[in-house]
């Protein structure tokens, strides 16, 4: 039985700790460049050899047609845990006022036991309209979960 055990006996592959945080709080750019949504939550791993299973879910809406747009995963405001220029995913608006889902799942190793904080960015990628991440009547939400390693 595991019961009684503490993190640090806990076997490679075990769930040590789940932290949830949701978002009604939409946030726009007009810039070519990753900006940063309200979408947040932060977790202390209690290992340096853990992994942080990051799982996010969202909603995006574009302005107007011909509208490009990316979105990723920060760490810490510095680390992109996606591709540099695409993220973890992109689409294009065929149609003015198009919404999406979206959603990321990304294993990051942060190799810390001080807080660390996931955060949804994301851009426009095109030369013209208004992104938006997260909407004021949906909830967007952001979970961790620390692994242990």
């Amino acid at each position: 039985s595991l019961t009684g055990l503490t993190s640090a006996q806990m076997p490679a592959g075990s769930v040590l700790q789940v932290v949830t945080a949701e978002s009604q709080t939409p946030a726009t750019t007009t810039a070519n460049a990753w900006a940063a949504s309200a979408i947040t939550a932060s977790i202390t791993p209690s290992a340096t050899s853990s992994k942080v299973l990051v799982l996010a879910d969202f909603y995006m809406a574009l302005s107007a047609t011909t509208i490009n747009a990316s979105f990723t995963i920060f760490q810490d405001g510095s680390t992109n845990l996606g591709n540099g220029t695409y993220g973890f995913g992109s689409f294009y608006a065929t149609v003015a006022n198009a919404e999406v889902q979206s959603s990321i799942n990304v294993v990051s190793s942060p190799s810390t036991t001080s807080a660390v904080e996931y955060k949804v960015y994301f851009n426009r990628r095109s030369s013209a309209g208004t992104v938006t991440c997260g909407q004021a009547n949906r909830k967007s939400v952001i979970t961790l979960m620390e692994i242990a390693g």
